[in-house]
């Protein structure tokens, strides 16, 4: 894990758009680490080179309506270069997308949800790490159905769902395939979560598991 106590750290937002923009929850990520220098990444609409990637203390992968079996080259390469960040010992948040794409990266196989119809699923669910529930903002239509390396799963399969949350045994990475990120733009009309009551809880448990990462690979 990163000692970075003495130096103010910088967390890298990776949005792997191919549509819009994730720019409101990377705002609502700034405002959440005011102590953090906050940088930003769209790798699809990038040249993609090996030293274009900034440099970061900690980097955080967001979702994208791309889809990880595409194997378009700025996701092998994406991939490649992530798996080197995390072996040279900087963490890893991975989320929907980049929860997909690390999770492939480590063995696992990926399916749709809804097999037959390939329907979104929106909305919410309560997901665990670390001893603690968390209910996160969800809109994906892939999941992760399989682990052929070291990560561990952290949930156990919920009817048609599973490995909603991985952590890694050795490298300093986690995933989940919730939007803590989300804010409260993304929760309305992405997530579909129509409550606003709803939609302010789904927040303050984002807030908390994303502190719980900070404090968790940042000590």
């Amino acid at each position: 894990m990163k000692n970075i106590s003495n130096n103010k750290k910088n967390i890298l937002f990776i949005d792997p758009y191919i549509k819009n923009s994730n720019a409101s929850s990377f705002n609502r990520l700034v405002n959440l680490f005011p102590n953090v220098k906050m940088s930003y990444y769209a790798p699809a609409w990038t040249n993609f080179e090996h030293y274009q990637i900034p440099v970061a203390d900690g980097i955080i992968i967001s979702g994208s309506a791309s889809h990880v079996f595409e194997k378009l080259d700025w996701q092998i390469n994406l991939a490649k270069e992530m798996k080197q960040r995390l072996e040279n010992g900087v963490p890893v948040l991975g989320l929907c997308f980049g929860h997909q794409l690390l999770g492939h990266t480590f063995g696992g196989e990926l399916d749709f949800v809804y097999p037959d119809t390939q329907d979104k699923m929106v909305g919410s669910r309560k997901m665990s790490w670390n001893g603690k529930s968390y209910v996160l903002g969800v809109t994906h239509r892939q999941k992760i159905v399989g682990l052929k390396d070291k990560a561990i799963l952290l949930e156990k399969e919920i009817n048609i769902l599973s490995h909603d949350i991985l952590e890694h045994h050795e490298l300093p990475y986690l995933g989940t395939q919730g939007h803590p990120e989300a804010s409260e733009e993304f929760l309305r009309f992405t997530c579909e979560v129509v409550d606003p009551l709803e939609r302010k809880k789904i927040i303050k448990s984002s807030d908390d598991f994303l502190q719980d990462w900070n404090n968790h690979f940042f000590k």
